[in-house]
């Protein structure tokens, strides 16, 4: 299993055992790029290499078996329903390259096709089995060793996050808390599957010890959705007569002492320190906050039962949003995934979308039933695709677990249809791997481009921070510039100059700086049609400070309209109408905010106490 294949045989696809667990793992250190983009970019070139492999060993020649199989219709129809949506999408260029945090736009739904397709060639090849199980066990141990460390506060790179806001919660080079359980427990069948089966004792003491810490790091990610996904996982592994099951009886007393005295052991530790997440009230708030966030996307899909294309959710979600959540979630919370993968797909791709990906994956785990047998390695594959499938109904996948996810695909095909037999050579297998080299370039540089830019973004902030505001409005063009379809930087940049805006005196500077905001709301509006509320709030404040009252009116309108539960909607409104000196609406406008607000919000020592440390402007609103 781990160590079995020969030196000769590992050489080859050294490249992607390496390439992979970097890519797991990696990161850039600054807010502004984190771990989303890093990712994209190990990934790519991981795609890279692997398009040159199949070019220069003929595995391209494998392409051709997709087209006459039923999963691989199923396949395509998914990706074709993707960027059907992105083209009727009304943002189409934020569909088409994503936005951030998450950046899983229309290009980066092509590169979980190429991996695909690489990991399908690869799992053809008489090494290529072995290849895979190493850089998949490689991730899971690199991600959780550190996770691991992070729970024991002997974290090297703590100096590197702001862990508080997770409260405590593990979350490793995920990034995330419940994008590292969703990792484990898409990965963890493998690593039990291969620890219990394991023929070698040094092999199966160190695979049994990480499995025993991924059980252990899993409990301390406080994720409930992951442990209903390793229990649904489990209970695929051992239903299915396997030679897990059988092993499980024969194993040594000694492996057997060491993986319960160790899970025991560490599960006491992480529920000491734990313990708060799992109890009945913040459970119960967690459970609601999803129930009307699911609510809310449904009525979304209502009005658009066909999709709205990738990325779209963050803009349109806030003209659906319950005013509920702002009592379970902090006030300025923004949503731009439904928590649900179904709905997800349903927003993302509609029902064709929804229903050529669920078919897929339920014909992969089929076929890795049918010829679990032929291959050993189906079965517990299967598990863990079921598994994050399972933790998906309360979660959402990101590039680190969605990357993951289209790699098992494409091994348990390539395993399930594998005779160990060169195809013939196609042209269209040729022109395919070409095509997803193209595909590997455009996302390698979409990455780099866009980590240029978000650095260039965290040097305006700086720079705005410090009072430079010269330097930094000359910034934020110069982001703006090399990444326009980045929305969240063209707000920042409009609202930065907005409030140097009104600190400055009437005359040329003034005006300068409301000009800037104004050409950064229309490149907005023209990314984003006329969906986005921001930018109607946006102008509001603009319109106040030139000042135009009528057009303040209009545009607080069209505000209230498209964000009616948002919280800085009010906040902004009020302060516009105020600096127009139109008391009465400005209050009116408060009290409205007001009545948004949870009814235990002046309590700022007892049950609004966390509320208030995070918005401290509540006490305007008392005066």
């Amino acid at each position: 299993m781990l160590f079995k294949t020969s030196q000769a045989q590992r050489v080859p696809f050294a490249w992607f055992v390496v390439l992979c667990a970097l890519s797991a793992a990696a990161f850039f250190p600054i807010a502004e790029v984190a771990f989303t983009l890093p990712k994209i970019l190990g990934f790519s070139l991981l795609s890279l290499c692997g398009v040159i492999w199949v070019l220069g060993s003929n595995a391209a020649s494998s392409l051709s078996l997709l087209p006459r199989r039923m999963t691989g219709w199923f396949l395509l129809l998914f990706f074709v329903a993707v960027v059907a949506t992105a083209l009727r999408s009304q943002a189409p260029l934020m569909s088409l390259f994503g936005a951030a945090p998450r950046v899983e736009g229309v290009l980066t739904y092509a590169l979980y096709g190429c991996l695909f397709c690489i990991v399908f060639c690869l799992a053809r090849k008489p090494a290529g089995d072995t290849a895979l199980l190493q850089a998949i066990l490689s991730s899971n141990a690199l991600l959780v060793v550190y996770g691991f460390l992070q729970f024991f506060g002997t974290d090297p790179l703590a100096m590197f996050w702001a862990d508080q806001s997770f409260l405590g919660r593990t979350f490793s080079f995920a990034g995330q808390p419940n994008a590292f359980a969703l990792f484990i427990v898409l990965t963890f069948p493998l690593v039990a599957y291969n620890a219990v089966c394991a023929k070698k004792t040094d092999e199966r003491r160190f695979l049994l010890l990480l499995l025993s810490m991924n059980l252990v790091v899993l409990f301390t990610t406080a994720s409930r959705g992951g442990l209903v996904g390793l229990l649904a996982g489990t209970v695929c592994l051992l239903a299915v007569e396997n030679p897990l099951r059988r092993r499980m009886v024969t194993l040594a007393r000694e492996a057997r002492l060491l993986l319960l005295a160790g899970c025991l052991g560490l599960l006491i530790i992480g529920s000491s320190a734990f313990a708060d997440r799992f109890m009945q009230e913040s459970s119960a708030r967690s459970t609601n906050a999803r129930m009307f966030l699911w609510q809310d996307t449904i009525a979304l899909l209502y009005e658009h039962p066909l999709g709205i294309g990738p990325e779209i959710l963050g803009v349109m979600y806030p003209q659906y949003k319950s005013a509920e959540l702002l009592g379970l979630e902090p006030l300025r919370a923004g949503v731009d995934r439904a928590h649900n993968k179904p709905l997800d797909l349903l927003v993302i791709a509609g029902p064709a979308g929804l229903l050529a990906y669920y078919a897929a994956v339920i014909s992969a785990v089929v076929l890795a039933v049918r010829f679990r047998k032929k291959q050993q390695s189906l079965l517990p594959l299967a598990a863990g695709l079921v598994s994050a499938q399972v933790a998906l109904l309360f979660a959402f996948d990101t590039i680190l677990t969605a990357a993951f996810t289209w790699i098992f695909l494409g091994w348990m095909l390539g395993l399930a249809w594998s005779d160990r037999r060169d195809t013939p050579a196609s042209a269209a297998g040729t022109l395919l791997s070409i095509v997803l080299g193209l595909i590997a370039l455009c996302t390698t540089a979409l990455a780099l481009q866009w980590s240029t830019q978000r650095m260039v973004l965290e040097r305006a902030e700086a720079a705005f921070a410090v009072g430079s505001v010269s330097t930094a409005a000359g910034l934020y063009v110069q982001a703006v510039h090399i990444a326009p379809w980045d929305r969240a930087s063209i707000l920042r940049a409009a609202e930065s100059y907005l409030h140097v805006a009104e600190s400055l005196p009437a005359g040329a500077q003034r005006n300068g700086m409301l000009d800037m905001a104004r050409q950064m709301l229309d490149r907005n509006e023209r990314l984003t049609g006329d969906i986005d509320g921001m930018t109607s709030l946006l102008r509001a404040w603009h319109a106040a400070l030139l000042p135009d009252a009528a057009s303040l009116d209009r545009f607080a309108q069209e505000a209230k309209n498209r964000m009616p539960t948002t919280v800085d909607t009010y906040r902004i409104l009020a302060h516009s109408y105020q600096r127009i000196g139109d008391t009465a609406q400005a209050r009116q406008i408060e009290q409205q905010l007001i009545d948004l607000l949870p009814a235990h919000w002046q309590d700022s020592t007892g049950a609004a106490r966390v509320l208030w440390k995070d918005n401290p402007w509540l006490q305007e609103l008392l005066n």
